[in-house]
């Protein structure tokens, strides 16, 4: 038999692998790790095609690892789509498909039902504050046809809650903070050789090889800390996505504000549950002179509400150390750049276009006030006024100042605070109308009462979204901006970010511009030096870059290659 192996090497340029015999009936098979020679040494591999194609002249692999394959042959296809789009080795992606150990010694701990394959597979989001009524019902029909489910939530902290949702399901495996590398491979062993099981995880999980995978539901889909940070830089919700297409299994999204991609994919969004978040309040600082500090009248009269009625409260506030919105002190107006519009502090320049900043583009005067504080400050304000009932997640007092953080495991309450709406909704991120409202609603969700929402700007399609609940027409509206700019999803950005780079790269960046393709750069960052790759199809430019990405790693330079970027 002839095998064509893939060596566990950082290198593009591998990806086809390299042809070996196997004349000892060893039992590989595509998926198998197996250890083969390759210049001089014995290396690990794995197995991405076999014939019966004759060996003679082919060296012979030495040994097949584990007793079961990483992948099968209807995961490959998967694995290579993601090394093409994230411009990755197929090495590096195959590693996040594998356990942390070789699998041996499985064992089935409960029965396959009869399985037959499902129809047209199916796309589709859930708007609700609450969408695990309707996640039962899908998983319980896809289990009655034999398939196996997985669900993928943001944050290790929230995989506890998901599983107490599922309680009683037969075949749940979950995967905490608490589960060993030894548990994780016992689990990933079980659901690879085993249909019917409900595997509750992070992302790690999103490439598993699960057997009879008829359903993946990703929770929250809108959440940052589904994509990885790191190159890859793989996003949970693109991998799913490419299983459904390529691998025919149903897919269900949850979250109240779903993204534009999840709309630019057509999948069928379903509102359940009414109203998705509490009542929302606008408070309306463009109303009020300057000078009046962070907390407008309307907002400390309730602060001052819930602390005489023993009335829990969540302040939420940015995550960053800096107040993200400023307006003028002369005429109380919020300083944006004139040229994008996007929100400006007291810099010299703006963060997103670099344009120059002058003075107030209203009244001409260059003294601004915050409009927001980050959580020190934030804590410091509201102490100086209600002094001991002020504190942070896990104090129990009433007043609690959070960041996005805290919001997975914060506890519902009385009333909400947003501080500044304006910082959010205005920032420097092409994302940054979608990802504010996304995050307000979370922090309204959370709210029993109602939820008091401070901005300048209260005409904001993201303000009168969080008022009325109309999700579908602010996300089809935030669509259709993106695609008159050609941001993602209507086209394509890199980030490529090189430290220690060799003479001669800006030139080879640089051939990558042409046929629609735009290189911006190079910029210096704490990354080292960064480029803007843009298009409407980076397809081509992504085969140029993998070439380009091999040479700089032989020319010693390390390199981060950011594939649809959410902060730019």
């Amino acid at each position: 038999m002839t095998l064509q192996v893939l060596p566990d090497v950082r290198s593009v340029s591998l990806d086809n692998g390299f042809s070996y015999g196997d004349i000892d009936s060893s039992g590989a098979e595509v998926g198998s790790v197996v250890r083969v020679p390759l210049a001089g040494r014995i290396v690990r591999g794995w197995v991405i095609d076999a014939d019966d194609g004759p060996v003679e002249g082919l060296k012979l692999i030495r040994s097949v690892s584990g007793d079961l394959p990483v992948f099968t042959t209807e995961t490959l296809p998967t694995l290579q789509w993601a090394s093409k789009h994230y411009v990755a080795p197929l090495a590096s992606i195959i590693r996040a498909a594998s356990p942390p150990n070789l699998p041996r010694n499985v064992a089935v701990r409960w029965e396959e039902a009869a399985w037959s394959p499902a129809q047209q597979p199916t796309n589709s989001h859930v708007m609700s504050p609450d969408p695990w009524p309707e996640l039962c019902r899908a998983i319980a029909t896809t289990q009655a046809r034999g398939e196996s489910v997985l669900i993928i939530v943001p944050t290790m902290a929230e995989v506890t809650a998901a599983a107490e949702r599922l309680d009683g399901v037969a075949g749940l495996q979950v995967l905490n903070a608490e589960v060993s590398d030894h548990s994780i491979t016992t689990v990933w062993s079980r659901t690879a050789a085993t249909a019917g099981s409900v595997v509750v995880g992070t992302a790690r999980c999103s490439l598993w090889p699960i057997r009879r995978l008829g359903l993946a539901v990703l929770i929250d889909e809108g959440r940052g800390s589904h994509k990885a940070r790191q190159s890859p830089t793989l996003h949970t919700r693109t991998i799913l996505q490419a299983r459904h297409r390529l691998e025919g299994i149903d897919l269900i999204t949850t979250g109240t504000v779903p993204t534009t991609e999840v709309l630019a994919s057509g999948a069928a969004l379903t509102a359940v549950g009414g109203r998705p978040w509490s009542t929302v309040e606008v408070v309306d600082r463009s109303l009020e002179p300057p000078g009046r500090g962070v907390f407008d009248a309307r907002m400390k009269a309730g602060l001052h509400w819930a602390v005489r009625e023993e009335k829990s409260v969540a302040v939420f506030t940015h995550r960053r150390g800096f107040a993200p919105a400023f307006r003028c002190v002369g005429c109380g107006d919020l300083r944006v750049c004139t040229v994008c519009g996007s929100r400006a502090r007291t810099a010299d320049t703006c963060e997103r276009c670099a344009a120059v900043l002058k003075g107030c583009a209203t009244c001409g005067k260059g003294r601004f006030e915050p409009m927001g504080l980050g959580l020190g400050r934030l804590v410091e304000a509201l102490q100086r006024i209600w002094g001991d009932d002020v504190g942070l997640p896990g104090d129990h007092k009433l007043i609690t100042a959070v960041t996005e953080r805290d919001l997975a495991e914060l506890q519902p309450v009385d009333l909400a605070i947003v501080v500044d709406a304006d910082g959010l909704l205005l920032g420097t991120n092409y994302r940054a109308g979608e990802d504010g409202v996304r995050l307000m609603a979370r922090v309204a969700g959370k709210a029993l009462g109602r939820t008091l929402i401070q901005t300048l700007s209260p005409s904001l399609q993201g303000i009168q979204c969080l008022l009325s609940g109309n999700v579908e027409e602010f996300i089809r509206t935030q669509l259709s901006d993106r695609e008159l700019l050609g941001f993602p999803p209507a086209g394509d950005i890199i980030v490529l970010e090189v430290r220690d780079a060799p003479d001669g790269v800006a030139e080879r960046v640089s051939e990558l511009s042409g046929d629609g393709v735009t290189a911006f750069g190079p910029q210096p960052s704490p990354n080292g030096d960064r480029w803007l790759i843009q298009g409407s199809d980076l397809t081509g430019a992504k085969e140029q870059l993998r070439t380009i990405a091999d040479w700089l790693r032989r020319q010693g330079a390390s390199l981060r290659i950011d594939v649809d970027p959410l902060d730019l």
